[in-house]
């Protein structure tokens, strides 16, 4: 589906109101797939997105801001004809959502922001971030011995079914493989927006 930031893969199932799920950064809306059939069976409309840069969405090129993001939902609900819709978002989705409801009130329901903030990112994060990007950019991808650290950084030890576990493993592969190339988000100091009547 295009949108201000590429391509992005959208998987759509059930019918009647709708619930969009992003997820935190190097997942993708496989993620939600158990969510996802709990809610189809229930009678909502489910979209699983795959953020720009991940799964089997357009790889990403250039740095992004937290709006532009907020367009690109946006744009999928414009594209799938839905006027309003439910929002659950992890860590970057949740930050998503946060812009999205404050930007874009009339277009979400209820918004289920998980793990997320709405303060700009602190001088440790501003400094770790570029570096550890460079040395995966130098080791071509996340790869052993780091990859072990990562998903245990990622995901917790009560990973019921183990879904998310595989799942973070193959979005490693993903961005070893050399198609996926993340930028960093500009994360602004949200705060104030989200502070508005």
């Amino acid at each position: 589906m295009p949108s201000v930031l590429g391509e992005l893969h959208v998987r759509v199932g059930g019918t009647g109101p709708a619930i969009l799920f992003w997820p935190s950064l190097l997942m993708d809306g496989s993620m939600r797939a158990a969510q996802a059939a709990c809610f189809t069976a229930r009678g909502y409309r489910v979209v699983l997105i795959d953020p720009p840069g991940a799964g089997a969405s357009e790889a990403l090129t250039r740095s992004f801001s937290f709006d532009e993001c907020a367009r690109c939902i946006v744009q999928i609900l414009d594209a799938l004809r839905i006027e309003r819709a439910h929002w659950v978002g992890n860590s970057w989705g949740g930050m998503i959502g946060g812009t999205l409801a404050a930007r874009h009130a009339e277009r979400i329901g209820v918004a289920v922001l998980m793990n997320a903030t709405a303060s700009g990112a602190g001088l440790r994060h501003r400094v770790e971030f570029p570096i550890r990007a460079a040395i995966t950019r130098l080791l071509g991808g996340i790869r052993p011995p780091l990859t072990a650290r990562v998903i245990d950084a990622f995901v917790s030890a009560h990973d019921g079914a183990g879904h998310s576990r595989r799942a973070l493993r193959a979005a490693v592969r993903y961005r070893a493989s050399g198609r996926a190339r993340m930028r960093g988000a500009r994360q602004a100091d949200d705060r104030s927006l989200h502070s508005r009547p």
